[in-house]
């Protein structure tokens, strides 16, 4: 009943069209205090507040940074793709920035995990890298810490993230028509997306498909796949997820820069 109402109306309970994404907005700067960056993101009445703080390390074997999420390492496989790892070197051999990454969910009201990846992303365009020097100890020739380096008028200025790429998400639900009986009368397909789906959606689903596209560039790369549930998906929808996808990165685009 609650899929017949909807589909028969060819509208969803909040007015959207099937293809449509909630209202996004993205502040950052939000935790001053104690990160180096950070981000809200509000997705319809979904809000995720990110933060990153800045950790030094040893440089890994590539003579680079790197980062380190909670608790998500595809995420931070992600993350990790689209940085250039390179900035966050601060001597060869002997340090390197380690970012870390955490998440709040200040509110669930369905697909969080986009809404996370967004707040991600926004708080690493937030992210300023202060300049550095190593304390080393003489003696033993070993680094004991790090000291920002101020200007005559004793203010620290750093440098942004480098980015390859712009990661943009974006989670389809997937129903099948033909699980509700009734519902598929009147329709062509057997399967019903819906972009960005509400709490109250996903109770219905059959499975979800979840694609990240690159905002930077004309290329139309797809960074990350991911399909769940036990409803598998053809490829007349493959396409048409990620055409949706290619849409909301062009939507989506002056925010995160903006941001």
């Amino acid at each position: 009943a609650f899929v017949s109402s909807f589909i028969v109306k060819d509208t969803r309970p909040d007015g959207r069209p099937f293809s449509m994404c909630r209202p996004t907005h993205i502040s950052t700067d939000i935790l001053q205090k104690h990160t180096a960056g950070s981000a809200l993101v509000k997705l319809g009445d979904t809000q995720v507040l990110c933060g990153v703080v800045l950790k030094v390390g040893v440089p890994n074997t590539a003579d680079t940074g790197d980062i380190q999420c909670d608790n998500d390492p595809n995420l931070e496989q992600l993350l990790m793709s689209v940085l250039n790892l390179k900035c966050l070197l601060i001597e060869p051999g002997k340090a390197a920035w380690r970012l870390q990454i955490s998440w709040q969910i200040l509110n669930d009201d369905g697909n969080c995990d986009d809404a996370k990846v967004l707040a991600a992303v926004a708080a690493l365009r937030n992210t300023i890298l202060p300049p550095v020097q190593l304390i080393t100890n003489n003696a033993t020739t070993k680094t004991n810490g790090i000291v920002e380096i101020q200007d005559d008028n004793g203010i620290t200025k750093g440098k942004p993230l480098e980015f390859t790429t712009c990661p943009v998400p974006l989670t389809v639900g997937l129903c099948s028509l033909a699980n509700h009986q009734g519902d598929s009368e009147g329709k062509n397909d057997n399967t019903l997306l819906i972009a960005d789906p509400t709490v109250e959606e996903q109770v219905v689903l059959d499975g979800t498909l979840t694609i990240i596209v690159d905002a930077m560039n004309d290329s139309k790369d797809i960074l990350y796949l991911r399909h769940s549930g036990m409803m598998g998906i053809g490829r007349k929808e493959l396409a048409v997820s990620a055409h949706m996808a290619y849409e909301r990165a062009k939507e989506l685009d002056g925010i995160l820069y903006a941001g």
